[in-house]
C-alpha cells in the first residue's frame, strides 16, 4: 500500500486557484459590473425627494435581473441622510429629502460572478452642498490615490495604510477630531470616521477567497475593490457642525489585467468625479 501523504484542507487550495482569474472569468466580471451600472442608473432616476429608500433598491434589483443577474450579490445598502452613516444600513424605509445625500452599495451575481459598487450622490436639485462636497472630495482623494498605487506587488494592506494616511490628513484639514494632529489621527483617531478596510478580493463571492490574506501581493488576474469612506455622526461635537450627519463612500471593482498587469476599473463606466456625478444625476432624471 502506497502512502498518499498527509491530508490537506481543500479550501485554501481552491482559493489559490480562484484568486487569479482566467480571461473568461474576467469577461464575466466585466459583464456583471456593466449590469450593475445600469442598475445604478435606474436607482438614480428613482432617487427623488419623497421616494422611499426601498423603492430605489427595487429599481436597481429589477434592472440587474432583467440584464441576466440571477440574484443580488449581497443585501443592498440604500441609505439617505442618517442612513448613509451606517456601513451596513438595512432598514431602507426612510423617505428621501432634498438636501440629503444617498449612499448606495449594491452588487449583483451574473454567470457565477459578482459585482460590488458604491456611489454617493445628492438627492435634491442643485448638487452637493458645500459641506457635502468637502467630504466627498476627501473620500475621492483617497480613492484616486489608492487606485494610482495599485499594481502587482502591492497588497490590500498597503492600500489600506495609504487610505488611512490620506484620510487622516483630510480629517485634520476638515477640522475633525478636536485639534488632533495627523499622527494622532493615524494612530487610531480615524477609526471613528473610517471604520472599515479599503477593500477586499472579488470574484465568485463578494468577499472572495478569504484564505488569501490582505497581505498577499497582487498578481495579474487579481480582482479587488477600493472603497474608502467617511461617516460623521450627527452628535459628534468633535466634528464641525456643518459636516455632522454626512456619510460618503466610493467603491469600484478593480482588476489586474492578465496580459499587461495594468489596472482596469471594471466599474469605471459609472463616474466618481463630483461634477461628473452631479451631471449624471441631472441627466438621468431629465429623461
Amino acid at each position: 500500500m502506497h502512502s498518499c501523504g498527509p491530508l490537506q484542507a481543500l479550501r485554501p487550495l481552491v482559493h489559490a486557484l480562484r484568486w487569479t482569474k482566467s480571461p473568461a472569468e474576467m469577461q464575466a466580471l466585466r459583464e456583471c459590473a456593466a449590469a450593475d451600472i445600469e442598475g445604478f442608473h435606474s436607482a438614480i432616476r428613482a432617487s427623488v425627494p419623497g421616494a422611499l429608500e426601498y423603492q430605489v433598491c427595487h429599481q436597481h434589483e429589477h434592472t440587474v435581473k432583467m440584464l441576466g443577474a440571477c440574484r443580488l450579490a449581497y443585501p443592498s445598502v440604500v441609505g439617505s441622510g442618517p442612513g448613509a452613516l451606517i456601513v451596513h444600513y438595512a432598514a431602507m424605509d426612510r423617505a428621501m429629502q432634498s438636501g440629503d445625500v444617498l449612499l448606495m452599495d449594491a452588487g449583483c451575481e451574473r454567470r457565477g460572478y459578482v459585482s460590488d459598487i458604491t456611489r454617493t450622490w445628492p438627492v435634491g436639485e442643485g448638487g452637493f452642498t458645500n459641506a457635502q462636497a468637502d467630504v466627498y472630495e476627501a473620500v475621492l482623494e483617497a480613492h484616486t490615490t489608492c487606485l494610482k498605487a495599485a499594481r502587482p506587488g502591492v497588497s490590500l494592506q498597503d492600500l489600506h495604510r495609504l487610505s488611512v494616511d490620506v484620510l487622516s490628513e483630510c480629517l485634520v484639514n476638515l477640522g475633525v477630531g478636536g485639534g488632533m494632529s495627523k499622527t494622532e489621527m493615524m494612530r487610531g483617531g480615524y477609526q471613528r470616521y473610517y471604520p472599515h478596510s479599503v477593500g477586499h478580493w472579488l470574484g465568485m463571492d463578494t468577499h472572495d477567497t478569504p484564505t488569501i490574506t490582505t497581505g498577499a501581493q497582487m498578481q495579474p488576474g487579481c480582482v479587488f475593490t477600493i472603497e474608502p469612506g467617511l461617516y460623521f455622526p450627527a452628535d459628534d461635537l468633535s466634528v464641525p457642525k456643518s459636516l455632522r450627519g454626512i456619510g460618503v463612500r466610493i467603491e469600484d471593482d478593480i482588476a489586474m489585467t492578465l496580459d499587461t498587469a495594468e489596472v482596469e476599473v471594471l466599474s469605471g463606466g459609472l463616474p466618481v468625479g463630483r461634477r461628473e456625478v452631479e451631471a449624471l444625476v441631472c441627466g438621468l432624471r431629465a429623461r
